[in-house]
């Protein structure tokens, strides 16, 4: 159900579903991670904070993989799981890159 089949070596359809969701995830992260970061900065927090979280949520992701990699291979249980891990590091990929930038910036 995920990857390619090892039988053959051929892609399935969860490769693509999986670029796809990381791409959107990714762009996602880097079109609104700025914005909730200068929230934080407004209400007095340090940016550094939103990094962690950034890392944080990366570090959910890594879970969900480890959970997925450990569940009934095949079922659609692991593919909602790699789904929702794949979502989640793309957005926390994408958003790191655009906060490193500013965090720099600051220094």
């Amino acid at each position: 159900a995920c990857g390619a089949d090892m039988r053959s070596g051929k892609a399935t359809g969860m490769d693509a579903r999986g670029v796809t969701v990381f791409s959107a995830g990714n762009q996602l992260g880097r079109l609104l991670c700025m914005r909730a970061s200068d929230a934080l900065v407004r209400c007095g927090k340090p940016r550094p904070a939103f990094a962690a979280a950034i890392a944080a949520l990366m570090g959910i992701a890594h879970v969900l993989f480890f959970c997925a990699a450990h569940s009934e291979g095949g079922s659609s249980s692991q593919e909602v799981l790699l789904l929702i891990a794949i979502a989640m590091a793309g957005l926390s990929f994408g958003s790191m890159w655009p906060h490193l930038v500013v965090l720099a910036s600051e220094l």
